[in-house]
Parts: structure tokens; sequence; C-alpha cells
């Protein structure tokens, strides 16, 4: 009776192609980009390892989806072998204590064993059916116990797994009225009121608002035809000139925008959310100053990315990657961003801090008639503010500071500028083309020192930060930004 019962509800349910998790070339298939091939038809270990990207992707059962497609692709028997293989195994011998029943590899595992199940059901023999089903029993069972978690993407990851896994097998004991609950509140959480996701990268908008509109379209039938709009028009603004998402937070490095939207020109400023882009034909200028999620948090209040003809000129260290290590902390840090920092004092970068609770209705950005205004709290010793002075030509960043200490202005800038300091001003030239950019100050002069750009996913190349150290008494500073670029 069960596997008739499967056979209906899994025959009467659209498979979805599986969406791969890892990269396929000849001969071999890799999980990063500076991962060595690995041969396939290989079974993996699942003991712990002491690269955490390499066992996230194991537990997350990452290869089930790769074997999968190459399965429906080449009608391989080998492939539809080895993801059974590949399941049995990880149910039999996964101890890994950090990623086994983790809140987020337990919704991804979830999926992809649903999607493969309804893809590959006709072609699996029976036991590999009941197998599997308790498997898928065993996750919506934790999913909706003791692993659920809330106020986070990885909860909207949940609520989706649970979601596809009582549409492929109805008979499976989910409430959708309780993820229906559950989805509200993260569609609170996870969306400022102008529908930009929340959570400190704008490469978070390419799936978190699709995602919830999924949820509802499967939940309740009905989406909220708000919400396409509204993302749409943050990414048309957002998206930088090549087409790409800017690296604030934890944006990959290059992730394109798909698909891309008519860029607009004029100024749009994002308040609630904390972000604010000035564009034209020539300059794309974007800030952000927002604290409504301590996922993916930077210490990053006020910083700011410019590309003007044709070229990056201000830059920050990107996200590197997830794993612990001086990289990833560096790229977190008040150092690997343009902005005034308070040097050695603590920051604050959870919503769970009394510092956030006492003062985050005061926390972020606000439109000014001239431009912008970001204030901060994120120094733990210190009120933080920078204004931003959009003028023809030329933008102005006002920094200031409630009192003075040990402050610290980093710009950064590609490897390949010339810099060339003088008094009051600081001049870079691209070697690639000529071109030259001004930046006006009224601080003593600055020292150049090496600084780290991420180029790729757990990748650092070498850039150059711009270093001002404000005199004792200090407690504001201006620098002018020179959009006229200067060409050879």
């Amino acid at each position: 009776m069960l596997l008739e019962g499967l056979t209906r509800a899994v025959r009467e349910t659209p498979a979805e192609r599986p969406v791969l998790a890892c990269r396929a070339e000849a001969g071999g298939w890799r999980y990063r980009p500076t991962d060595p091939l690995r041969p396939l038809f290989q079974m993996p270990s699942w003991e712990v390892q002491e690269d955490a990207n390499w066992r996230w992707h194991h537990q997350s059962l990452a290869l089930v989806s790769l074997y999968t497609a190459l399965h429906l692709d080449s009608g391989d028997k080998r492939s539809l072998h080895f993801v059974d293989e590949i399941v049995a195994a990880w149910a039999s011998e996964s101890n890994d204590p950090a990623f086994t029943w983790g809140e987020h590899t337990t919704p991804l595992r979830l999926e992809r064993l649903v999607r493969a199940f309804g893809s590959l059901f006709s072609r699996l023999p029976d036991a590999a059916k009941v197998r599997w089903v308790a498997l898928v029993e065993d996750h919506v069972d934790r999913l909706l116990g003791d692993v659920a978690v809330s106020h986070h993407n990885h909860a909207l990851d949940q609520i989706y797994a649970l979601t596809l896994a009582k549409r492929y097998l109805p008979f499976l004991d989910i409430p959708e009225d309780v993820l229906a609950v559950r989805l509200e509140v993260e569609r609170c959480h996870l969306l400022s009121r102008e529908g930009v996701v929340t959570e400190n990268s704008p490469g978070y908008q390419s799936w978190i608002p699709a995602r919830i509109a999924e949820c509802q379209r499967l939940l309740t039938g009905a989406t909220d035809t708000a919400l396409p709009a509204q993302s749409d028009e943050f990414t048309a603004w957002i998206t930088r000139p090549d087409g790409t998402w800017p690296e604030f937070g934890d944006t990959a490095p290059g992730k394109p925008v798909e698909p891309l939207h008519a860029a607009p020109t004029g100024r749009r400023v994002f308040t609630h959310a904390g972000y604010a882009v000035q564009r034209d034909a020539d300059s794309h200028f974007a800030i952000k100053c927002g604290f409504l999620s301590h996922a993916h948090r930077h210490a990053d209040d006020g910083t700011f990315l410019l590309h003007a003809g044709g070229e990056d000129w201000f830059i920050e260290a990107g996200m590197f990657g997830y794993a612990r290590g001086w990289e990833r902390e560096h790229a977190r840090s008040p150092q690997g961003h343009n902005i005034s920092y308070r040097a050695g004092a603590n920051v604050i970068r959870s919503t769970t801090s009394r510092r956030w609770q006492r003062r985050h209705t005061r926390w972020g950005m606000t439109e000014t008639d001239a431009g912008v205004a970001c204030r901060s709290f994120m120094f733990d010793d210190a009120v933080y503010e920078r204004r931003v002075a959009f003028l023809p030509g030329r933008i102005v960043l006002y920094d200031a500071f409630d009192a003075p200490g040990t402050i610290r202005t980093r710009f950064h800038v590609p490897a390949d500028r010339h810099v060339h300091v003088e008094p009051g001003t600081v001049t870079l030239t691209s070697a690639a083309t000529g071109n030259r950019l001004v930046l006006r100050h009224d601080l003593p002069p600055p020292e150049v020192v090496a600084a780290h750009h991420t180029v790729a996913y757990l990748q650092y190349g070498p850039c150059q930060a711009v270093e001002f150290a404000w005199p004792a008494t200090r407690t504001s500073a201006s620098f002018a930004l020179d959009l006229h670029i200067r060409r050879q």
C-alpha cells in the first residue's frame, strides 16, 4: 500500500529539474572553483574533515543533485546507482556534529532528496523508495521540531523544503497552516518596507523575494504582487554597470544579475533597507548603512563603492567565504571597508546586543536635501555619522564621531592604481587606461598600505588602501570625490 500511494503521489506531482550545486566537468567534478577535480563515481568520505566548506557540501547532499542531473541527461545506470548509494551512505555513516542536522544543511538536504526522489521515482527499486521515504520523514520531523529556526534566510529554506515535501508526498504530516504563519514571519523579517532583502548583502536579492513568492503560491495559491515589482526596482538601481551585484556584505564577487533590467539614472534612496544609489551614464555610486538583521553582517555602516568611466575606483575586501580564519574576519572587519572607524573599538554585529536593542530605531540611513545621512552605533564607544552630498560632478563625504579618539579612515582602490599623495589631495591613476580621479580631503597626508580584495570564493587578490590617521583632537573630516574622470 505504501508503494502504491507513493507511486500515485509522485506521478501526480510535476518533477522539477534539480539545481546543480556542484560543477561537473569532463572527467570529474568540483564543488568550488579552487578545488581540484575529483573522479566521478567515487564514493566520498563522510568523516569529519578540516575543510568546513567540503563538509558542508557533503552534508547538504550536493552530489545528489549532480548525479540526478547526469542520469536524466544520459540515462547512465551508474548515475542512478550512485545517487542511491550516496543517500544510503549518508544515512548510515553521517556523524558530523556541526553539519549533520544543521539548520541549513537539513533543509537543503531535504529539498535535494525530494527533488531527486520525484525525478528518479520510476527508476528506483522498491527497497530504495521505502528507505528514502523514511529518511524524508525523519527530516520533516526534525525541521518541525528541534532544527527549526526563525528570522533568517535559513528559516525560509526550511519552509520551502517542507512545502516541497508536502507537495511530493501529500500523506506526510506537515501542517501547511503552520508553514503559512512561519512564512509571514520570515517575509516581515527578510524584506524591508521597500521589498529589499535585509540580510546585508544585495546578492541575496537574486533569490529571497522569488523564494517567498514561490512559497506563497504553493501554500496559498496566490502571491504578493508587490514583491516582484519592488525587488525589480531595487535590482535595477543597485546593479553595477557591468551587470553584476555590488560586493556589499556577503555578496559573492562577480555574481551576475539575471535577468538584467534597464538601468535608471538619478538618485534612489531605500531608507528602511539602508541603501542609496546615485548613477548616470558615466558613474555608479552606492552606499550602505542599515542594520535590520545580523545575518551576514559586516562592520560596514557607511561603506561605499564607486564605478566611473568604465572602471572601478573604490572597492572593498568583499566576502571571501564562510570558513573561519583571518581572511573571513578581515573581510567583516572595519578595516575591510571604505569607512572611518575607531581603532581598537569593539564592533556590534548582533541584534541580540543591548546596544542594538536600545538604539536600533536611530540606527541607519535617512534622506537629506543634498543626499543621505548614515548614523551608526556599531562601535561600542562612540556614535559614527557619515553624511553624503551629491553635487554636480562631485560627491562629498562628511564623517564625524561624537568624541575624539584613535580614528582612522580607509579607502580601498584596485591594485593597478598609481596613488599620488599631495597636501589635501590624493590622485588615483589607472595603469590600464591612464584615467585619473582626484580625492580631496582636510586631513594630514595619508599612507598607502597593502590590502586585500576578494577575487573569487575563498580567494583574495591584492589591492591598496589609502589610510588616513585623524589628529587626536579631531572629531570630523571631509572627503570629496571628483567624478570628472580626467583622461590622458
